[in-house]
């Protein structure tokens, strides 16, 4: 594992303020900016000290504070006052172990991050709401402030709205993005209550102590709309909280406190017996509906990918917890017309106290900002609460660090408890913090980008999976990367000679189902020689395989996601692959295209065939190194082609042409260099050798045709490529 140099004070992590190891220059007041060099380990507690009226209580010291982790007292290392308010930030005592006090002055920007939970959120709420809480961020900005706006949308993606900015024009512009859900109710609606409810002989006996009964009666009327309805609760459920993962797992890095203000109509209830009488569900043959699951490929979270609601989130909270980040929630609705919904008789979850349920999911929204150190915003009073926020919370906070007793982090979660001993003073703090070992920072980082890959695209570079034909619907994921070297390989630490670059590669059906996950490090020497030849490169080329897969006629979905540990920057690219049948062939069609160069090898190999070592194609004395994107010099360039052949008929002949849009350009000749027939897959497998030179450099399309004289009735394979 790569050692850590340069990261950003955000949480608990392996960090030390330089300030902390630079006191011996102590002339004026020193200046800091918001990178760090990771040293030792750390464990930062952000407070927040009030009175009983919500003011700040802005002259606590040291001593007035104490520390437990795990139930036992821990030694405060530094405390600082962070204010907003002030030209930068001022902290008029630290206090070290050695019990020398030094004044600094550290830049730090104010900054809140915004989260419009568009999936649970009604829109017609939402729409309603938006002025007032446009409202207090102009004046959050006003204060100096910078806000970034995301959001979780019906489908369940995470996506930015607006970065961090101070303009009011964009800030208001992202807000009114915000959509909103039309969906979130319209379940609920559905779920009418079967007409055998409204009968004269039956309308008497609706009551609690005979739902049960009816459910009995009639629970083929009831039991499949019940059932959709808390199918959708679960995809909700598990599609905000994986949302709300990958929006941590990107604002993480940012230094100090990072206040998050969730706009939520609360999270799904799961579990929904609790409000029915005791069996209910066990007569209709129902099982627990409380189980859910997060994407989470790596299991970090848990052993088993069913798992229970609570659970997951739980694991929420403590993976905010782990990264300083602390949320605000507000619920934009009053839902006064639930109270007495049992009065109303519209449909089966009013009947079964429906206003229950909605406080139950609420209540999570409470739960998250308690654990968290934040407050949460609902009823009619929210606005003037939020307006308090502003004033409290967002412009002060103090900043507590201790060392943990443990040398190295140990994968576990460790409650943290702040006291303050001076009487009448509220404080709220995070109840914990995870101890991630770095392979589980990285684990839940890839499981983020898995599931949002859009929010993560601070790296650019090129990846394309290939299905390589070994037998009859047996495939090995051919597997080519793109890096670029300026940014990524040479952009880095100038005296590294080794660099470590991690990726993930995750296949997912049409049904969204798992079909591969994959984690691979890709190592790089940095040697002086190698140096001065990446300077004349814009990318590295990297192949790899998989092993063999099984892999059924479909169109799969895969993210790549790269990670640089040494600038903690993560960059996702998305493709589409379809996957052929091989009973729906036709003779002559290429299944596979792939452009790349030749190499000669001293070994000989196996007969096309991918090398597990390095993701060539050997093929006798020969390499086949893979091009990631179809760009290329003009000049001599060979493809890889896999035709579906029922037998060795080597009269099949490759047909090439050029064209520009639909516009001929004209012939190209490809000279067969070597070929092979697979029979267990019919399957003839060829290298062409192309010359482009007599073309124009730019954009083109290159058609194939496997054929004899007659062309007329050969399938063809369109393939866009660029000349350089």
């Amino acid at each position: 594992m790569v050692t850590k140099k340069i990261i950003y004070l955000l949480t608990f992590l392996l960090v030390i303020p330089s300030v902390y190891v630079s006191r011996g220059q102590d002339k004026g007041t020193p200046v800091y900016d918001e990178k760090h060099e990771a040293t030792v380990r750390l464990v930062l507690v952000d407070v927040i000290a009030t009175d009983n009226k919500g003011n700040f209580i802005n002259d606590l010291h040291i001593e007035d504070f104490l520390i437990f982790e795990d139930g036992e007292k821990v030694a405060i290392n530094s405390m600082d006052l962070i204010n907003f308010n002030m030209t930068g930030i001022l902290y008029p005592e630290r206090k070290y172990i050695e019990k020398k006090t030094i004044p600094v002055q550290m830049k730090r920007k104010n900054r809140f991050f915004i989260v419009f939970d568009s999936l649970n959120t009604i829109r017609r709420v939402l729409n309603r709401s938006k002025d007032r809480i446009l409202e207090k961020l102009i004046e959050l900005v006003k204060a100096g402030g910078e806000i970034m706006v995301f959001e979780i949308t019906e489908e369940g993606n995470a996506q930015i709205l607006q970065t961090l900015t101070s303009d009011e024009a964009l800030i208001t512009q992202a807000i009114n993005k915000a959509s909103g859900s039309i969906w979130v109710e319209k379940t609920r609606d559905d779920l009418n209550v079967p007409k055998i409810w409204f009968e004269d002989e039956y309308r008497n006996l609706v009551n609690k102590y005979r739902i049960a009964e009816l459910l009995r009666e009639n629970r083929e009327k009831v039991l499949p709309i019940k059932a959709q309805f808390e199918y959708m609760n679960r995809m909700r459920f598990e599609k905000s909280l994986s949302g709300l993962l990958s929006i941590m797992n990107m604002i993480k890095a940012y230094p100090g406190r990072k206040p998050l203000l969730l706009i939520s109509g609360g999270f799904p209830s799961l579990s929904l017996d609790k409000y029915f009488p005791a069996g209910i569900y066990s007569t209709v043959g129902h099982s627990d509906l409380n189980a859910a699951k997060i994407d989470d490929p790596f299991r970090v979270l848990g052993k088993n990918r069913q798992r229970y609601g609570e659970d997951i989130f739980e694991n929420l909270i403590q993976f905010a917890n782990s990264h300083n980040i602390t949320f605000y929630t507000m619920d934009p609705d009053i839902y006064l017309r639930h109270v007495f919904s049992d009065m109303t008789f519209d449909s089966f979850f009013n009947i079964a106290e429906y206003s229950d349920i909605k406080q139950d999911e609420l209540s999570k929204l409470k739960i998250l900002s308690a654990e968290t150190g934040g407050f949460t915003l609902q009823g009619a009073n929210k606005y003037n609460q939020f307006q308090k926020l502003l004033e409290s919370d967002l412009q002060s906070y103090y900043e507590l660090s201790y060392y943990p007793k443990r040398k190295k982090a140990d994968g576990k979660y460790h409650k943290i408890e702040v006291k303050v001993k001076r009487p009448g003073i509220k404080i709220r703090h995070r109840q914990g913090y995870y101890d991630y070992t770095d392979e589980q920072e990285t684990s839940l980082l890839f499981a983020s980008a898995s599931a949002n890959p859009g929010l993560f695209r601070a790296i650019s570079f090129r990846a394309q999976a290939v299905p390589f034909i070994t037998n009859k619907d047996k495939y090995r994921l051919w597997i080519n990367m793109a890096l670029p070297v300026k940014d990524l390989i040479l952009g880095g630490n100038p005296n590294t000679y080794f660099k470590i670059l991690k990726m993930n590669i995750r296949v997912d059906n049409e049904n969204g189902e798992h079909a591969f996950n994959a984690q691979l490090d890709i190592p790089i020497k940095l040697s002086k020689s190698q140096r001065t030849k990446f300077k004349n490169a814009r990318f590295y080329g990297y192949n790899t395989c998989s092993n063999e897969l099984k892999l059924k006629k479909a169109r799969y979905k895969i993210i790549f996601s790269l990670y640089d540990e040494e600038t903690h920057r993560l960059g996702t690219v998305e493709q589409t692959m379809s996957v052929p049948a091989s009973g729906e062939l036709r003779p002559g069609e290429v299944v596979c295209a792939v452009f790349g160069y030749l190499m000669e090898t001293r070994k000989r190999g196996r007969s096309f065939s991918l090398s597990g070592k390095d993701g060539s194609l050997l093929v006798d004395k020969l390499k086949f190194h893979p091009l990631a994107t179809n760009q290329f010099y003009r000049d001599r360039i060979y493809l890889f082609l896999q035709v579906y052949s029922e037998n060795n008929r080597s009269h099949l002949k490759p047909h090439f042409e050029l064209t520009n849009g639909d516009v001929f350009q004209g012939n190209l000749e490809g000279r067969i260099v070597k070929e092979a027939w697979n029979k267990k897959a019919n399957i003839r497998n060829l290298i062409i050798q192309l010359n482009f030179l007599k073309f124009n450099p730019g954009e083109y399309f290159l058609n194939i045709k496997m054929g004899d004289e007659t062309l007329s009735e050969a399938p063809s394979r369109r393939i866009k490529i660029r000349l350089i």
